[in-house]
């Protein structure tokens, strides 16, 4: 096992020489003994070891042996340490389930399964009961950054040589060369236990996301096909006879014809044999070959250059996959070249394209660019144990089918239908680039399409080909150069496609500059040399990918020019003359933070050659032991060089193969690989040559570079395992200093941590005016901008929030930003940002046409001159158009703007719809913001529903759901540019100074079928899983072409015309099953007929299910889909006689079950996981004829968990199918072959298993008296992992050193968790961690959406559910997610008993988002049996999510909620906060009614508040619950106040959700009559479900002293309140603490009203007055919950605490943000399960800053089952209503400054302090 090699390790770190007999270091028989191979080390070989090590080693025993996997551990290790997020079922531990073996004693698998990043080896056992035959091959999908190892081993010799028993080898894949493996071989009686083991090879696993917003893959596809024969049915698998000669497909062209190729013009087919007769190959007489080196067919095609045309090859290999396998490629050859004749196996020395793997088969079907030729294998394996086995040299032959076609295409076809084809982040590439020594001249620029101009260039960002470019995948962009200029163009990541580059000088074909590809897996391209004065034409050109074009498939890409003239000869000489001696440059250890630098200046000097080439210039070797790879080392690699003069980058080899892949910065490259394995790596530095200069010619810059190993064991991040670290050592650091050349723009754009210190300052340095534009994004802080002068004298230039636009002159500066991080937070991210920082020369700027100096005559120029705004009668094309294969792009609309101009556009949506607008700006100087707004009736603009956000030179605005309504478009600029006072610019500089503008504007309506439908797991792998048409026959050689041999097998099928028809002809009377299953959910239906003679034999249900027992005959399978969309196929065929025989090897005596076993009889369900089965169920023969449902099985789900329920049966003649019982039916698991599976992620709750026979099939005269037998498993594992305590386990542990061993000897023993998971472990485990921090799905205090908000089995009891029958009410309040496991999709069943009710549902997005958060997440509401979604009757869109009401008439209806794709490789995994109220729609009158007492808005928010100018009270006004009298236009107040000193600012606003739609904010005066909020609310759920107030809108921020005016407002849907007056409840408290009041811990969060339901993480958010005094381990321990001490774990200080403490404690996540004043901690549920009330208590704490002890008022939080009570509909409160604050209860009206006593508020010395709180 995994632990027991750990363990094997330490042993043999401490003893030095630890062997025995077979020379491995502590031998360990790890699958024979569960982990107790401590005592092995004690007693064994290593005696005396544990005496040597001493009390160290004692301690790293104990807790390796908490941290190891046991054996007896369940749910397995693929399942345990899988991303909880998976599309696909993990890759089984075990094939010794009905489900994979059959009881003939034969194992099939076929299918894919998801292999997660982080395991880099599992091990897969398989047990056999006699000698047999094993083949296996393993395949990943081309996207897949790792290629995979195989091997077989005798159980639990793993990874000693000579228990090796077969060995696999790499051959070319459907994904590439190496992309799959394969073995074979035959297992005697000795090896009948075998453990398969599979061992992803690259180290490229930890990110691949740094600075380009690539999402990285955390659980990779694999196609797995696994065959295991008994000797004694290997005849089975054989020919019956082979020809006398060979039978193979005829060639490609006649062989007398003269010449090998076949010039392919108007397409070419290749028939079937006729007469049913199948192709053979002879090698009786033959040498023996390996691996997949002998070529049945080739043949060699030549396509002639076509313009807008493809050729597809389609070629299908039918065959036996056990005994004869075969594979299909196509080799790329040069036109020129002429393919050897004579070779007997492809060379790929261009490339290969392999085949996908289907059931006993391989499709090729591949769109290939013309120009090329092409040769056609098909390709043999060698399986010699076969022929030992069957020695007959007269049946040596494989038998096989094959046809192929070549077509001519002149239209690709787009992946799928909908928004998600065109709502893309990417753009288009540019049409012309002008390289211009004048400012913009704007009469040349005048052109319909992006254009980009300056002396120096620099273009940077993801690109897509637009649609009317697919079917070429190419793109020119023409480039006018006038003076004699660097050039660089490179290429880098993709999406789906790989891009190519050449330059040629315009019109001519031959390139100018030679194309360098770069070393590594993935073909990255860079054209690097000196243009002269002219034209060129850079074309950017991809393959067709395998599969088609999937929607936003794009790629990065840059292009720069620079003058030669402003490289300065005297800085570059001086450059080359202090050239860095890199040889004392190495990679080193460190324990520092990837986002704190570790620069090493380097100077490089870059040389020109006659031809461009790689050029090495530094290496190095780093090795690491096995006690290296112990402490999970990463390789972080980061350098920042001058993209046109240098561009160095670097590239790391490990065991031969290239495994970097480095990302793009903003000013670099980086990237970071691992954990890493023992092994050498070799790491080098490089650039790319020039060309087109003088022959040594030189550029030089310089470059930085940072290059280091980091442990992540040694991470002293607070004990953190979640994504924190991977997000924090991913990501490169903001820049430290900026000095841009003259004439040089400088772009930045990328994601940053924001700094535990809260600030960032870089240094500009400026030769010239430069206008400076810094705009910040991040929904996790805002930021206080500043640019100050540097140097002697140091004055304030301009500051502004979020955003700044400043012109300077020349000089150094210091641009300052300083976060406050939002008040609510989650644990397990870390706070991040968007920087868009541009450094503009003044002088490239073009004036603009109406500029007095301009001569600009263009029709363009001419109009925006006339026009009194220079805007005019600009128009955009906003009406919503229907979606279709044939969409076609709207043409650009163009425009000259300077700052101040402003437009706005009206949008009227008659039905949902979705927006891209995508606004490119030359040069991107422009302070413009464009906002999507709603237009009430009344003519009220609300605030945007979405905004615009810059990335790289243009501004992007998406919104996937619209609903229907009035919109305005706003372009708008609220700032202008500061001008730097002293300077000699005038106040107008910049108003005559003009950019261009590019707007692309798409609406189309938004169908929401789409939220139900594409199932992207099935049809986004074509290189794993080929939707391929139906066969023409189904006796070929790997279905039923003989009748010796049963199949079952599932593939992807593809209708024409809605129709698929198949033959079949029967020898002997046979039984065919067939089951279907829908690709396009949205579109199930299908019907299937099996017809002979013209008279049908059978007919399916309408769900493409179908058994028959039919007799011999010729038949005809039809297939009839509603709708023309793929579906998976599962069929099975079996002939009598055969089964007959099988039948009787089943029941051979052993007894079969009178009642269904009682399988969870017994079964605690613990919260860490548990697993029932795999069991064998044997059911007497009663049960074959048994319809229906033959068990319930009840499960609970203590926390929120992933389940996975699976059956195995005797397809074809028995079909055992399980299921989760939901109120609406059934959750049905998925066929795929013999297996019957379904994987859902569900909330805590009580559910229902269910296992039935859809279509049962008693055929007597089988086996009478056979059993029914089928195996079931059903398992679960926390989608949070398990960080909870043992008390017990804990308290065995003594200082004493035996005593340490005692508690490592009883842990690993496996005493501290069985199979049930009973028992808890101190921490989590490494591996496990190591699944957490690569899955994004992961988030404490998150729970998934339930299956059923109306029945307590569905789910929802946790959340707050079920739907009150009898009253029709509901309310949930939770934090929920949506996973990568159904492709971000869920529906939830919500049952009204035909009541007419009103929903409300509000939607909180609190987790960064590059783009606008709302359209993160589409949602519909649609009526069970309609296909027509519910229109909200009122929608609210605020900067954080989105409120809808509906009003429900009906009796059943589904709520369907969708996280879009946008790109293959991005994550749906989404966490949001979600409130839903439900209410009859007659109770709004009731709670709305005025109770004898209710006040006005002004009572509640006065026009100001008095807030004292003492600097180191606190000032507190707080109002109870009240109701506020309002109008249907409700009411808006603004209430001044002024901060004499730096304070913190927090104001609470509670509210009730369903009757009122509340929004509050802070503003600064000046700011007040605009709509510019400084801080928005956020909300948090409030009191207990009864209470009128139930949620509540909070801020909390540092503020600078200042003006300031309070806005609080409430607003209605129409007609709410029927023309009369209404009170609605509220509350309100407004805290301000100044920086210099006593250390208080200013709030914390959730709000202790709020019951917390067991089984759901707690999460805290506490904000400290000031940073608290300690590192984080110490901080984090100062806190408890329960009397459960908090331990953030990770050190051996902290470990050894653990162990010599009787005290319990936990392990809780924890993060801290704004320099430590803001603190996220994150407690297990399983902390919680045994607790009704849990007091949050800090002991001891100080500040850093004053040294006094916090002040504290510890909440209490209650910990119930399930949140209970219906919510409140306007009847009177049993109780009295508390305030809404964290406070004690004070008077109604209280206005005070200091002497609170509340939560989180001072107290005085001596009796509120930390230090003496008691209990």
């Amino acid at each position: 096992s995994a632990q027991a090699q750990v363990l094997a390790r330490v042993c043999s770190s401490y003893a030095g020489r630890c062997t025995h007999t077979a020379g491995r270091a502590c031998s360990l028989q790890a699958a024979a003994r569960p982990i107790g191979a401590t005592a092995l080390c004690h007693r064994g070989a290593c005696g005396g070891m544990l005496h040597r090590g001493g009390r160290r080693l004692l301690l790293l025993l104990a807790w390796t042996a908490r941290h190891g996997l046991s054996d007896k551990s369940d749910p397995s290790d693929m399942e345990a340490f899988s991303p909880k997020s998976c599309k696909y079922n993990p890759v089984p531990d075990s094939l010794n389930t009905r489900a994979f073996a059959a009881f003939t004693g034969e194992t099939r698998v076929h299918d894919v399964f998801g292999f997660p990043s982080t395991l880099k080896r599992h091990i897969m056992r398989l047990d056999l009961k006699t000698e047999a035959l094993l083949t296996v091959q393993v395949e990943v999908a081309r996207d897949t950054p790792a290629n995979i190892a195989m091997d077989a081993y005798r159980r639990g010799q793993v990874g000693n040589p000579s228990g090796r028993i077969l060995v696999g080898r790499s051959y070319l894949g459907a994904g590439g060369d190496d992309t799959k493996a394969f073995l074979h071989g035959l297992l005697g009686e000795k090896d009948l236990e075998v453990d398969i083991v599979f061992d992803l090879i690259s180290v490229e696993l930890a990110s691949k996301q740094v600075d380009s917003r690539v999402a990285e893959a955390r659980c990779y596809p694999v196609r797995l096909d696994v065959t295991a024969v008994p000797v004694s049915r290997a005849a089975l698998h054989w020919p019956v006879s082979c020809p006398a000669e060979n039978v193979l497909p005829r060639g490609l062209v006649d062989a007398a014809g003269g010449s090998p190729v076949l010039v392919v013009k108007d397409g070419a087919e290749l028939a079937p044999l006729k007469d049913d007769a199948h192709y053979a190959y002879r090698f009786g007489d033959e040498r023996p070959w390996s691996g997949f080196e002998r070529a049945l067919w080739s043949g060699t095609v030549e396509i002639q250059p076509r313009m807008h045309r493809f050729v597809r090859f389609f070629m299908r290999a039918s065959f036996r996959f056990s005994s004869g396998p075969l594979q299909l490629a196509i080799e790329l050859f040069d036109l020129k070249d002429t393919p050897d004749s004579t070779a007997l196996a492809p060379k790929c020395e261009l490339g290969c394209l392999g085949g996908v793997p289907v059931y006993n088969g391989q499709v090729v079907d591949h769109a290939m660019p013309t120009g090329f030729r092409y040769k056609l294998w098909l390709l043999a394996a060698g399986m010699t144990e076969w022929t030992q086995v069957i020695p007959e040299t007269g049946k040596h032959c494989i038998e096989f089918d094959f046809d192929y076609s070549i077509r001519f295409e002149e239209r690709m076809t787009p992946f799928e239908i909908g928004p998600a084809a065109w709502m893309c982040q990417s753009t288009q590439l540019p049409m012309k680039i002008v390289q211009t020594s004048q400012p913009w001249p704007t009469d040349r620029l005048d052109s319909k399409d992006e254009l980009v101009a300056g002396r120096s260039v620099w273009i940077r960002d993801r690109f897509g080909f637009p649609p009317h470019e697919v079917n070429d995948l190419e793109h020119a962009v023409e480039v006018e150069v006038s003076e004699p200029s660097v050039f660089r163009a490179t290429t880098h990541q993709s999406d789906g496609v790989d891009v190519f580059i050449a330059l040629a000088k315009k019109g001519e074909s031959s390139r100018v500059c030679k194309t360098i590809k770069h070393p590594g897996q993935v073909p990255r391209q860079t054209i690097f040399c000196i243009l002269a004065p002219g034209s060129y034409t850079l074309t950017f050109f991809a393959e067709y990918p395998l599969g088609g074009i999937h929607p936003c498939s794009d790629f990065w890409a840059q292009v720069a020019l620079r003058p030669v003239a402003l490289a300065s000869q005297e800085k570059t000489q001086q450059c080359i003359s202090e050239a860095s001696d890199l040889a004392a440059l190495e990679v080193k250890r460190s324990h520092a933070l990837a986002t704190m630098p570790k620069w090493t200046t380097i100077k490089v000097p870059i040389s020109f050659e006659r031809s461009a080439s790689i050029t090495t210039v530094w290496s190095h070797s780093v090795t690491l032991s096995e006690e290296d790879a112990m402490q999970r080392l990463y390789l972080r690699m980061v350098v920042h060089s001058d993209y046109v003069s240098s561009d160095l980058r670097f590239q790391v080899r490990y065991e031969g193969k290239y495994v970097a892949d480095t990302q793009v910065t903003s000013h670099g490259y980086a990237d970071m690989i691992g954990p890493l394995d023992a092994g050498s790596y070799f790491v080098t530095l490089y650039y790319v040559s020039g060309s087109g200069g003088a022959v040594g010619q030189k550029l030089c810059s310089t470059s930085m570079v940072d290059l280091r190993l980091v442990s992540r064991s040694n991470y002293g991040g607070g004990g953190n395992g979640t994504a924190a670290w991977l997000c924090t050592s991913t990501r490169v650091p903001p820049p430290d200093m900026l000095a841009p050349q003259a004439d040089e723009q400088v772009l930045v754009d990328s994601e940053y941590v924001i700094p535990n210190s809260g600030g960032h300052t870089i240094r500009l340095k400026f030769e010239s005016p430069r206008l400076i534009r810094v705009s910040t994004t991040s929904t996790d802080a805002d930021f206080t901008l500043e640019l100050w002068t540097h140097g002697t004298s140091k004055a304030l230039v301009a500051t502004g929030m979020n955003a700044l636009e400043v012109l300077v002159g020349s000089g150094q500066f210091s641009l300052k930003m300083k976060s406050s991080v939002s008040g609510l937070g989650s644990a397990g991210s870390c706070p991040v940002f968007v920087l868009e920082l541009l450094l503009q020369p003044k002088e490239a700027l073009p004036l603009c046409p109406w500029a007095p100096s301009s001569n600009d005559q263009t029709a363009l120029a001419v109009a925006q001159r006339n026009a009194a705004d220079h805007i005019g009668g600009l128009l955009l094309d906003l009406v919503p158009r229907g979606l279709s294969k044939e969409l076609v792009a709207k043409p650009p609309v163009t425009l000259w703007m300077s700052q101040g101009m402003e437009k706005t556009f009206d949008l009227s949506v008659d039905q949902p719809a979705a927006i891209r607008i995508d606004v490119s700006i030359q040069p991107p100087f422009l302070p413009l913001e464009i906002n999507l707004r709603r237009k009430r009736a009344s003519g009220k603009l609300e605030p945007p529903i979405a905004q615009a956000q810059w990335t790289e030179s243009r501004l992007l605005l998406m919104q996937n759901d619209l609903p229907t309504g009035e919109y305005v478009v706003e372009f708008k600029q609220p700032r202008k540019y500061f001008v730097q006072s002293g300077s000699t610019f005038g106040d107008d500089a910049v108003a005559n100074l003009c950019a261009h503008l590019t707007v692309k504007a798409e609406v189309g309506i938004a169908s929401k079928d789409a939220v139900n439908t594409m199932r992207a797991e099935l049809l986004d792998l074509p290189d794993l899983l080929a939707v391929q048409p139906l066969p023409a026959s189904l006796n070929t050689v790997g279905w039923f072409g003989s009748s010796l041999l049963p199949v079952v097998g599932t593939n992807v099928y593809s209708f024409k015309d809605n129709l698929a028809k198949t033959t079949l002809k029967l020898e002997d009377r046979t039984v065919i099953r067939l089951v279907c299953e829908p690709a396009d959910l949205s579109n199930a239906d299908i019907e299937a007929s099996l017809v002979s003679n013209g008279q049908t034999v059978a007919n399916s249900d309408n769900l493409g299910q179908l058994v028959a027992d039919v007799p011999a005959g010729t038949y005809e399978l039809n297939l009839r889909p509603k709708a023309n969309s793929p579906f998976l196929v599962t069929l099975g065929l079996a002939s009598f006689s055969r089964l007959k025989d099988d039948f009787a090897l089943q029941d051979s005596g052993r007894p079969c079950s009178e009642k269904f076993p009682a399988l969870a009889s017994g079964m605690t369900f613990p919260a860490r996981g548990w697993s029932i089965g795999p069991t064998l169920v044997r059911l007497r023969s009663s049960f074959l004829g048994a319809e229906g449902v033959l068990a319930k099985i009840p499960v609970v789900l203590k926390v929120a968990s992933i389940i996975f329920i699976e059956a195995g049966s005797a397809l074809p003649i028995d079909l055992v199918r399980i299921a989760l019982q939901v109120p609406e039916g059934l959750w049905i698991g998925e066929q795929r072959g013999v297996r019957n599976s379904l994987e859902l992620e569900l909330p805590p709750g009580e559910y229902s298993v269910q296992i039935a026979q859809p279509k049962p099939l008693v055929v007597k005269q089988l086996a009478p008296r056979r059993c029914l037998e089928f195996s079931v498993r059903i398992s679960a594992r926390p989608v949070s992992p398990d960080s909870a305590t043992d008390a017990a386990e804990a308290s065995s542990a003594t200082a004493a050193a035996d005593g340490a061993a005692a508690v490592a000897a009883s842990a690993v023993d496996g005493t501290g968790g069985a199979s049930s998971g009973a028992g808890m472990r101190q921490e989590l485990a490494p591996r496990e961690e190591a699944s957490v921090q690569a899955a994004p799905c992961f988030a404490m205090g998150t729970v998934p959406l339930p299956l059923d908000l109306s029945d307590p089995t569905g789910g929802s009891r946790v959340l707050g559910g079920p739907l009150d029958a009898k009253e029709g009410r509901l309310l949930v309040r939770s934090r929920v997610m949506l996973t990568d496991m159904h492709d971000g999709r869920k529906k939830v069943f919500l049952k009204t008993g035909g009541q007419k009710l009103q929903m409300k549902i509000g939607i909180m997005l609190g987790t960064h988002s590059r783009l606008s958060l709302a359209s993160q997440l589409t949602f519909a509401v649609q009526p069970v049996g309609s296909r027509k979604p519910l229109d909200p009757v009122e929608a609210w869109t605020t900067n954080v999510g989105w409120e809808r009401v509906y009003i429900l008439e009906g009796s059943a209806f589904w709520l369907a909620f969708h996280h879009p794709h946008r790109e293959r490789s991005e994550s749906a995994c989404l966490h949001f906060g979600l409130e839903i109220e439900v209410h009859p729609v007659t109770d709004m009158r009731q709670m709305m009614a005025c109770p004898s007492t209710s006040a006005s808005p002004e009572d509640l928010f006065p026009t100001s508040f008095d807030v004292p100018s003492d600097s180191a009270k606190t000032f507190r006004y707080s109002k109870p619950t009240t109701f506020i009298r309002q109008s249907q236009n409700g009411f808006l107040t603004k209430t001044r106040f002024t901060l004499a000193t730096e304070s913190f600012v927090s104001a609470e606003l509670g509210f009730n959700f369903f009757s009122s739609h509340a929004e509050m904010d802070v503003v600064p005066q000046r700011s007040a009559a605009a709509n510019v909020a400084m801080e928005l609310a956020e909300t948090e759920f409030l009191h207990s479900p009864i209470d009128p107030v139930t949620t509540q809108l909070v801020f909390g921020r540092k503020l600078p002293a200042g003006d300031y005016v309070l806005r609080v407002a409430d607003d209605h849907y129409p007609n709410q309140l029927e023309g009369s007056t209404s009170c609605f409840p509220f509350s309100f408290e407004l805290r301000i603490v100044p920086a210099l009041a006593p250390p208080t811990i200013v709030s914390v969060q959730p709000h202790p009203s709020v019951p917390i339901a067991r089984g759901v993480d707690l999460v805290l958010t506490l904000r400290f007055s000031e940073p608290p005094a300690g590192s984080i381990e110490d901080v984090v321990r100062s806190m408890s919950l329960g009397n459960v001490q908090a331990n953030a774990g990770g050190s051996l200080q902290s470990m050894t605490s653990q162990y010599a403490s009787s005290a319990r404690t936990s392990t809780v996540q924890a993060s801290t943000a704004e320099d430590h004043l803001v603190w996220v901690i994150g407690f297990s549920a399983d902390v919680l399960r045994n607790m009704d009330v849990a007091k949050f208590v800090i002991n001891q704490l100080r500040s850093n800053v004053s040294k006094r002890l916090f002040r504290f008022n510890p909440p209490t939080y209650s910990i119930v089952d399930v949140p209970r009570g219906l919510p409140w509909n306007g009847a009177p409160s049993p109780s009295p209503t508390p305030p809404a604050s964290r406070s004690e209860a004070l008077p109604p009206a209280t206005v005070t400054s200091g002497g609170d006593a509340g939560l989180g508020r001072p107290q005085a010395e001596g009796g509120g302090a930390v230090g003496s709180v008691s209990g």
